[in-house]
């Protein structure tokens, strides 16, 4: 993904965000586990980027945590929750220092 793709992924989460909330929803979760898009961006077996969004533990993060602001924006922080799996595998997929950036996630979010 180019970062302009992000930043458009980024207005579809809100969008989701919404239309839940538009259905009656009192919260929402954001599946940052299991193989799905978030994962792969946190998880450095995956995320081989060079850019804004890849390399150190921080950089993996920013993603998630932009999505999670994404959330917090529509439902506030109080009704906006997540879903990880530091040592899970999903695929191929895995984190060579799992507490490293689970921690850093769980200080931001």
């Amino acid at each position: 993904m180019t970062v302009d793709e992000i930043k458009s992924v980024l207005k579809e989460f809100r969008t989701g965000a919404e239309n839940a909330k538009k259905a009656g929803f009192d919260g929402i979760e954001l599946n940052a586990a299991n193989g799905f898009l978030v994962d792969q961006f946190l998880r450095d077996g995956t995320n081989t980027r060079q850019d804004e969004y890849g390399g150190s533990a921080e950089k993996r993060c920013r993603f998630c945590l932009e999505v999670m602001d994404e959330l917090i924006a529509v439902f506030g922080k109080d009704r906006t929750g997540i879903r990880v799996s530091p040592v899970g595998r999903s695929e191929e997929m895995f984190d060579s220092n799992p507490l490293v950036t689970y921690s850093y996630l769980m200080s931001k979010l």
